[in-house]
């Protein structure tokens, strides 16, 4: 990642030496973990072992063996496939049996912080909220959706967006403008989000060719105009509305329907939305275009019926394994390891797996991302946007062979389930997908000084368009365990 992590860890968390380490929340976090490694030793000795996993010595690091363990309420928890921890004992194991977050201090058996989305303080273009999370035959399914909500109800379009019938007729036109605005608070972090309306089809359907944006002069985006099914949030149609560039006159601006016309149920309600946010390739980044808000009045034509005006966002889950004290589960060194499947999509993705340090009084600290889909590389076609790679944070010197950048580590994510690890020693770092070793690098102690906290993700943006995103694409988790070693380790 780049400066945005950062202003996740500085912004976000505020964790820092005065307000982390003196507290209470630390004491009870090392009383919980002493009483779980006494529990757990107890259960090892009367736990018969596993055979020892077959695999090679990691460079520089002690070659273990993997143990099998049993958690509560779980059952066996297989050893990790390839991965020697002959030593080590599993101190978290979140099956997702159960819809294992809160949006307090994760204590007991709660595992994970559910981090709701605060104006100004998170980071992608969406919104994070529990209900994007939920639990399906044991898999925790984070979906990327977008939700609306009425804005004015009557013959009103915020935008305003348009649509073509197949044979070419305008199916709606302006009769009153509202107040042309570049952003509002309702939306998410830089004014991202969509706005536009509500309508319902004649009964007969209809048959939609082009979608349109009223241009206000001077607006120089690329912006998506899309058409989503109101009663499940899937897909229906989408367009690009290229302004960049091109100096255009009030009015309508058209665009073909990506993959030809489409046609929509009938008497059946939609949404007819544009992103309000727009991407300028001259200064590849985000930029925003003005656009009229809710009061605009439209008129309708085809049999079609407008409800009302609406605004929305994307909304998807966000779990963290600490609150904004720095109560809950941290480790300093350890095996990490998650299976997952990654989302369907194209450009603005952005799933992840990370581990930060909760930092020291040097000011430096250490960003490990075991799996992350970043940015405009990654589609259905290519692999290169997906990699796993580690940075260091502060005015430190660069660690020598402190780092490993794989790109990819595997082809595809999104079509098969992997299993995705990180071992941190004292020595040796290392990333594995499968149980195979895909990158290691010496232990950058000097940055990795304290305590690993984990979050788990599935935002958009990062720094490139978000264009190709697909409304009800979803990250799926079977489960995240994680390995300490033993005392004396």
């Amino acid at each position: 990642m780049n400066v945005v992590t950062k202003f996740r860890s500085i912004i976000r968390f505020s964790l820092n030496i005065e307000n982390t380490l003196p507290g209470a929340p630390r004491h009870r976090t090392t009383f919980r973990g002493a009483l779980a490694a006494v529990s757990l030793l107890l259960l090892a000795l009367c736990t018969p072992q596993a055979p020892s996993a077959t695999a090679p010595k990691m460079s520089g690091a002690t070659a273990v063996t993997s143990d099998a363990f049993s958690a509560a309420g779980t059952g066996a928890v297989e050893a990790p496939s390839g991965v020697d921890l002959k030593g080590y004992k599993l101190v978290w194991n979140d099956e997702f049996d159960k819809e294992n977050w809160t949006d307090k201090s994760p204590k007991g058996d709660v595992k994970w912080l559910s981090l709701p989305s605060v104006h100004g303080k998170y980071i992608g273009y969406q919104m994070h909220d529990k209900e994007s999370m939920a639990i399906k035959d044991g898999i925790m399914v984070n979906t990327l959706a977008m939700k609306s909500k009425a804005d004015v109800v009557g013959s009103r379009c915020a935008g305003p967006v348009g649509m073509k019938s197949d044979a070419g007729a305008e199916l709606i036109s302006v009769e009153q403008l509202g107040e042309a605005k570049k952003g509002d608070k309702r939306l998410t972090w830089g004014g991202a989000g969509w706005v536009g309306m509500k309508f319902t089809t004649p009964a007969d359907g209809l048959s939609v060719s082009e979608l349109g944006l009223y241009n206000i002069p001077g607006s120089s985006e690329e912006h998506e105009i899309r058409i989503f099914d109101a009663s499940t949030g899937d897909d229906v149609a989408k367009a690009i509305v290229k302004l960049q560039g091109k100096p255009k006159p009030t009015g309508w601006v058209y665009e073909p329907i990506i993959g030809g016309k489409k046609t929509l149920a009938g008497d059946h309600a939609y949404y007819l939305m544009t992103s309000t946010l727009g991407w300028n390739y001259t200064k590849n980044g985000y930029a925003s275009d003005p656009w009229y808000d809710g009061n605009t009045t439209v008129k309708a034509a085809g049999g079609i019926t407008v409800n009302e005006s609406e605004w929305g966002n994307w909304h998807s889950g966000s779990l963290f394994s600490i609150d904004t004290t720095g109560a809950g589960f941290t480790q300093q060194y350890g095996y990490w390891e998650a299976r997952v499947k990654m989302p369907a999509g194209g450009v603005g993705l952005w799933p992840s797996w990370c581990l930060y340090t909760i930092g020291d009084k040097s000011g430096l600290s250490e960003e490990v991302d075991i799996f992350e889909e970043y940015g405009g590389a990654y589609d259905s076609n290519k692999d290169g946007g997906f990699g796993m790679r580690n940075g260091h944070w502060g005015k430190g010197p660069k660690p020598k062979n402190g780092s490993a950048n794989v790109w990819p580590p595997v082809s595809k994510p999104w079509l098969n389930w992997h299993v995705y690890g990180f071992l941190a020693t004292p020595t040796k770092c290392a990333y594995y997908v499968d149980g195979d070793k895909k990158g290691e690098f010496d232990t950058p102690t000097m940055y990795l000084n304290s305590p690993f906290y984990m979050t788990l993700e599935y935002n958009n943006g990062g720094g490139w368009p978000i264009t190709g995103l697909i409304a009800n694409s979803h990250m799926d988790v079977d489960w995240v365990r994680v390995w300490a070693p033993r005392e004396g380790k």
